[in-house]
């Protein structure tokens, strides 16, 4: 099991729009360049088993959440989607992340 640092999220059709989900990750330890692309049932499936990988989000203001599986509260079927863990702080929110520029 490794730890993660999720560095920017990709969202369609928009980065703000909250009614569609984050579709893929890209993960690394510099923010400004992942080193991997990971879709979110990947991200998923490993936060669900046991000895899988887990994945965080640091904040401009250095703060840290972990990142976490949860139903997503908009959607008729209830459908898992990933989240960060409540905090003092949004600034380390998974919206709060770039957009992924993935090339």
């Amino acid at each position: 099991m490794a730890r993660r640092r999720i560095v920017c999220i990709t969202k369609h059709p928009t980065h703000q729009d909250k009614y569609h989900r984050i579709t893929a990750v890209e993960v690394g330890t510099d923010p400004d360049k992942a080193s991997e692309r990971l879709d979110v049932a990947t991200v998923i499936r490993n936060i669900k088993f046991p000895t899988g990988d887990r994945y965080y989000v640091v904040g401009p203001d250095n703060s840290h959440a972990d990142v976490i599986v949860r139903r997503c509260p908009h959607c008729n079927d209830g459908h898992d989607v990933i989240a960060t863990t409540p905090d003092h702080t949004k600034k380390d929110n998974l919206l709060e992340l770039r957009e992924c520029n993935w090339s």
